[in-house]
């Protein structure tokens, strides 16, 4: 987590994409706040907070969750466009594209937020 954390370059609480394919879209160019590795940023800080959870380190699980609900609101003030999530917040042509991977995100707060819980799919 700290090692991705380097990549918020204007400390908003949400990592940036460089301008280069630095994704799993092998050709396609991520210009800032991108809706797939934005999102991935966001289950991976809930993970955080829920994994310090399940060892009862309180500290942490707060600070990684505080972290989340901050990244959280920069993520929908960036992206959303009020119908999706945009590909990224730059100016290109695919900067307005809707991308499947971005329901990681959702996907991945079901599960947290759900009966079946992150206990149970990590044990």
């Amino acid at each position: 987590m700290a090692y991705m954390d380097q990549f918020d370059r204007d400390r908003d609480g949400l990592i940036e994409n460089d301008g280069f394919p630095d994704q799993t879209y092998d050709t396609w160019t991520v210009h800032g706040v991108s809706a797939y590795c934005g999102g991935l940023w966001l289950a991976a800080l809930q993970a955080a907070a829920a994994m310090a959870d399940m060892v009862e380190d309180k500290d942490t699980a707060q600070y990684f969750q505080a972290k989340f609900s901050q990244a959280r609101d920069v993520y929908e003030k960036k992206l959303w466009n009020g119908s999706y999530f945009n590909y990224d917040c730059g100016t290109s042509s695919n900067s307005n594209s809707i991308q499947v991977r971005t329901v990681s995100l959702v996907w991945w707060t079901i599960l947290r937020t759900s009966s079946v819980g992150l206990r149970n799919v990590l044990c």
